[in-house]
């Protein structure tokens, strides 16, 4: 697919290791009288940035510069000062420490520098070429990501990325995630509207409202679930486009089905339909909901929510578990409590209380199990004639028979639980998937479908 315009990148390069670039003008040159060039890290369309060394405090540090010779208007200059006003004020283990910023004026323009610390590690991209990520580490990740975010986000004004992709995730040396390169925000900074007026960011990260250069928490979401995608592939989501700005996760993918679902939330188009906030897209990650189970292709359920299976005739009188007809267990128990009432009544009457007695407390067991049956089978055929389809997961599995399940409807969780020593529920354990059927009008009604 032929990759559509998009605007200039206005962003420096990370400070990463990488090849010497080009061009360079200032290894060996000392910066305010403290600040040693060493290398040049990396090189963006209005600047360059350099590792160098601190000779005051002994300390390897990053320097952004920008270019006066790439300055397209002098509001380039105004927003990286903005930039760097809005860097000083940012307070996480997951972002770069600003240390200084200052400018050199040579000419008539004036150089501007912007000192960071330095992270000694490797992008996420650089990481790409051995291989996947899996499912755990790119949670691990994603979490990471999530906090950071949600300390952006929770700012005022939010501050929002834009720019979110394994270029600008660094791991470093004791593995934690630090999101580098905040060039994007300073444009956020500077929209003085809701509509925006310039497109930033990459394609194939992009949410659609990023295009119409609007941005919001959410468009951030978008860029981590599409990220996630690459990790897990190790290809650019534009490569699995089913259409512009539609990804579709591979089917293939050996993924749980609940990490698909949450993928598929963060990447949907509508920026409705994902999560609200980086805050709730962790919550949902932390419950670990259908992560553990087995992957999609494995399941003989499908994984997505969606009307129950069409009954047979008399399916709504089955046990749901074990598939055997209610009517035959109602019928006996009710016969049975109708003969053993009378061997009461006649035993007591006819002088022989032990008899009497003996019948009345068989009779009492056997209608409650009856009463127990009917009220579980009036349940069940409540949620066969007025059911929702989903799929659940086993919190419990009890050795003498039974599980205990939840599902989400709605964005609540249910619990459920049911006795049986079916044998179709005797492989389950916990964190397995199971079918589950719910009454629509009374959700936390529900009955297990173990196929």
């Amino acid at each position: 697919m032929a990759e559509p315009p998009v605007a200039d990148d206005t962003r420096m390069e990370p400070p990463v290791a990488a090849d010497h670039v080009s061009g360079a003008e200032l290894p060996g040159e000392l910066l305010q009288g403290r600040y040693r060039i060493e290398d040049v890290l990396g090189e963006g369309a209005l600047g360059r940035t350099y590792r160098a060394h601190d000779i005051e405090e002994d300390r390897p540090v990053a320097i952004k510069e920008l270019l006066p010779a790439r300055l397209k208007t002098w509001k380039d200059h105004e927003l990286f000062e903005r930039e760097a006003a809005m860097l000083q004020s940012l307070r996480h283990p997951g972002i770069p420490t600003y240390l200084d910023h200052f400018e050199r004026v040579e000419g008539d323009r004036p150089r501007l520098f912007l000192v960071q610390e330095f992270i000694d590690g490797g992008t996420l991209s650089a990481s790409l070429p051995s291989g996947p990520c899996s499912e755990d580490e790119v949670r691990i990740i994603a979490r990471e990501v999530l906090n950071i975010l949600t300390y952006l986000h929770a700012l005022s004004p939010p501050v929002i990325h834009r720019d979110i992709k394994p270029d600008n995730l660094m791991h470093r040396n004791d593995g934690t995630i630090v999101l580098i390169d905040f060039g994007a925000v300073r444009e956020v900074l500077d929209a003085s509207d809701t509509e925006g007026s310039t497109m930033v960011g990459t394609f194939g990260y992009m949410p659609p409202e990023q295009y119409a250069g609007q941005a919001f928490p959410q468009s951030d979401l978008f860029a981590l679930g599409a990220t996630c995608i690459h990790l897990l592939t190790t290809d650019p989501p534009d490569h699995h486009f089913e259409k512009l700005f539609h990804i579709e996760i591979p089917a293939d993918l050996p993924i749980s089905v609940g990490f698909r679902r949450w993928i598929d939330r963060m990447i949907h188009p509508d920026l409705d339909q994902r999560f609200a906030s980086a805050e709730e897209a962790l919550n949902d990650l932390d419950t670990a909901f259908l992560m553990h189970a087995l992957p999609r292709q494995a399941l003989l359920l499908p994984p997505d929510p969606g009307p129950a299976p069409r009954p047979l005739p008399g399916f709504h009188y089955r046990d749901p578990a074990s598939g055997r007809s209610w009517v035959f267990s109602i019928v006996l128990t009710c016969l049975l409590s109708l003969l053993s009432l009378p061997a009461a009544v006649v035993g007591w009457t006819a002088g022989n209380p032990g008899v009497g007695i003996l019948a009345g407390f068989i009779f009492l067991c056997v209608a409650t199990i009856a009463i127990a049956r009917v009220i579980a089978a009036r349940d069940a055929m409540r949620v066969y004639r007025h059911h929702g389809y989903t799929l659940g997961e086993v919190v419990r599995a009890w050795s003498d028979g039974g599980i205990e399940y939840r599902y989400l409807v709605d964005g609540v969780y249910h619990h459920g639980s049911i006795r049986s020593s079916a044998k179709r529920l005797e492989p389950l354990c916990a964190t397995d998937p199971i079918g589950v059927l719910y009454d629509l009008s009374s959700p936390h009604v529900s009955r297990p479908f173990a196929g």
